[in-house]
Protein backbone atom coordinates (compact mmCIF):
# COMPACT_ATOMS: atom_id res chain seq x y z
CA UNK A 1 0.00 0.00 0.00
CA UNK A 2 1.43 3.61 -1.02
CA UNK A 3 0.29 5.49 1.80
CA UNK A 4 -1.02 8.22 -0.45
CA UNK A 5 -4.80 8.43 0.19
CA UNK A 6 -5.37 11.30 -2.39
CA UNK A 7 -5.39 8.98 -5.13
CA UNK A 8 -7.91 6.65 -3.66
CA UNK A 9 -10.02 9.44 -2.97
CA UNK A 10 -9.84 10.44 -6.34
CA UNK A 11 -10.62 6.90 -7.23
CA UNK A 12 -13.99 6.31 -4.90
CA UNK A 13 -15.19 10.17 -6.28
CA UNK A 14 -15.21 8.51 -9.75
CA UNK A 15 -16.71 5.67 -8.94
CA UNK A 16 -19.35 7.15 -6.82
CA UNK A 17 -20.54 9.52 -9.99
CA UNK A 18 -20.44 6.50 -12.28
CA UNK A 19 -23.09 4.66 -9.67
CA UNK A 20 -24.99 7.81 -9.34
CA UNK A 21 -25.04 8.15 -13.05
CA UNK A 22 -26.50 4.78 -14.08
CA UNK A 23 -28.80 5.07 -11.12
CA UNK A 24 -30.08 8.17 -12.62
CA UNK A 25 -30.20 7.62 -16.11
CA UNK A 26 -31.79 4.18 -15.34
CA UNK A 27 -29.39 1.88 -17.42
CA UNK A 28 -30.81 -1.57 -15.66
CA UNK A 29 -33.93 -1.02 -17.21
CA UNK A 30 -32.72 -0.21 -20.65
CA UNK A 31 -30.73 -3.56 -20.50
CA UNK A 32 -33.99 -5.17 -19.24
CA UNK A 33 -35.95 -3.78 -22.66
CA UNK A 34 -33.39 -4.84 -24.33
CA UNK A 35 -33.89 -8.48 -23.18
CA UNK A 36 -37.69 -8.51 -23.34
CA UNK A 37 -37.08 -7.46 -27.00
CA UNK A 38 -34.80 -10.59 -27.64
CA UNK A 39 -37.36 -12.77 -26.19
CA UNK A 40 -40.61 -11.37 -28.05
CA UNK A 41 -38.21 -11.46 -31.03
CA UNK A 42 -37.80 -15.42 -30.18
CA UNK A 43 -41.30 -15.74 -29.23
CA UNK A 44 -41.99 -14.57 -32.95
CA UNK A 45 -40.00 -16.49 -34.66
CA UNK A 46 -41.25 -19.95 -32.75
CA UNK A 47 -44.60 -19.35 -33.07
CA UNK A 48 -46.80 -21.64 -35.55
CA UNK A 49 -49.69 -20.71 -38.09
CA UNK A 50 -47.98 -17.77 -39.04
CA UNK A 51 -46.29 -16.81 -42.19
CA UNK A 52 -42.83 -16.84 -43.00
CA UNK A 53 -43.63 -13.43 -45.16
CA UNK A 54 -45.70 -12.32 -41.46
CA UNK A 55 -42.58 -13.38 -39.36
CA UNK A 56 -40.28 -11.67 -41.24
CA UNK A 57 -41.69 -8.52 -41.48
CA UNK A 58 -42.32 -8.69 -37.68
CA UNK A 59 -38.60 -9.58 -36.69
CA UNK A 60 -37.39 -6.74 -38.90
CA UNK A 61 -39.35 -4.67 -37.38
CA UNK A 62 -38.18 -5.83 -34.20
CA UNK A 63 -34.58 -6.04 -34.59
CA UNK A 64 -34.65 -2.18 -35.63
CA UNK A 65 -36.07 -1.76 -32.07
CA UNK A 66 -33.49 -4.23 -30.70
CA UNK A 67 -31.20 -1.49 -32.89
CA UNK A 68 -32.04 1.62 -31.09
CA UNK A 69 -32.51 0.13 -27.90
CA UNK A 70 -28.70 -1.69 -28.03
CA UNK A 71 -27.23 1.99 -29.23
CA UNK A 72 -29.42 3.52 -26.72
CA UNK A 73 -28.10 1.10 -23.66
CA UNK A 74 -24.57 1.25 -25.16
CA UNK A 75 -24.26 5.07 -25.24
CA UNK A 76 -25.53 5.44 -21.45
CA UNK A 77 -23.00 2.84 -20.58
CA UNK A 78 -20.58 5.10 -22.15
CA UNK A 79 -21.53 7.86 -20.09
CA UNK A 80 -21.59 5.31 -16.53
CA UNK A 81 -18.16 4.43 -16.83
CA UNK A 82 -16.73 7.94 -18.32
CA UNK A 83 -16.12 9.41 -14.88
CA UNK A 84 -13.25 6.70 -14.54
CA UNK A 85 -11.84 6.11 -17.43
CA UNK A 86 -11.54 10.20 -18.00
CA UNK A 87 -9.71 10.12 -14.04
CA UNK A 88 -7.61 6.96 -15.53
CA UNK A 89 -6.91 8.86 -18.53
CA UNK A 90 -5.83 11.85 -16.92
CA UNK A 91 -3.52 9.95 -14.57
CA UNK A 92 -1.54 8.55 -18.10
CA UNK A 93 -0.86 12.60 -18.76
CA UNK A 94 -0.59 14.18 -15.09
CA UNK A 95 1.04 11.01 -12.89
CA UNK A 96 -1.93 11.20 -9.88
CA UNK A 97 -1.03 7.80 -8.81
CA UNK A 98 -4.24 6.60 -9.59
CA UNK A 99 -3.25 3.74 -11.81
CA UNK A 100 -1.24 2.12 -8.72
CA UNK A 101 -4.12 2.54 -6.74
CA UNK A 102 -6.45 1.02 -8.96
CA UNK A 103 -3.56 -1.51 -9.45
CA UNK A 104 -2.85 -2.67 -6.00
CA UNK A 105 -4.73 -5.21 -4.50
CA UNK A 106 -4.77 -3.54 -0.54
CA UNK A 107 -6.13 -0.32 -2.02
CA UNK A 108 -8.52 -2.13 -4.77
CA UNK A 109 -10.00 -3.92 -1.37
CA UNK A 110 -9.96 -0.69 0.67
CA UNK A 111 -11.66 0.91 -2.48
CA UNK A 112 -14.76 -2.35 -2.85
CA UNK A 113 -14.97 -1.85 1.11
CA UNK A 114 -15.64 2.09 0.64
CA UNK A 115 -17.96 1.64 -2.36
CA UNK A 116 -19.69 -1.07 -0.87
CA UNK A 117 -20.41 1.25 2.39
CA UNK A 118 -21.50 3.69 -0.18
CA UNK A 119 -23.72 1.73 -1.68
CA UNK A 120 -25.60 0.30 1.56
CA UNK A 121 -26.14 3.35 2.46
CA UNK A 122 -27.25 4.99 -0.16
CA UNK A 123 -29.85 2.21 -0.61
CA UNK A 124 -31.00 2.24 3.04
CA UNK A 125 -31.11 6.04 2.70
CA UNK A 126 -33.45 5.79 -0.16
CA UNK A 127 -35.57 3.03 0.93
CA UNK A 128 -36.27 5.35 4.24
CA UNK A 129 -36.96 8.18 1.55
CA UNK A 130 -39.40 6.11 0.10
CA UNK A 131 -41.71 4.87 3.33
CA UNK A 132 -45.03 6.30 3.73
CA UNK A 133 -45.69 9.09 6.65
Amino acid sequence: MTGAIAPILLLLAAIAVAGELARRLRIVPRFASLAALGRRAGAVLARRGVSDHLKERATRILAGRMMASSLTAGAILVLVIAPVVLLLLVDGTVPLGVRAAFFDWQERLLILFVSLIYVIARWRLGRRRLQPR
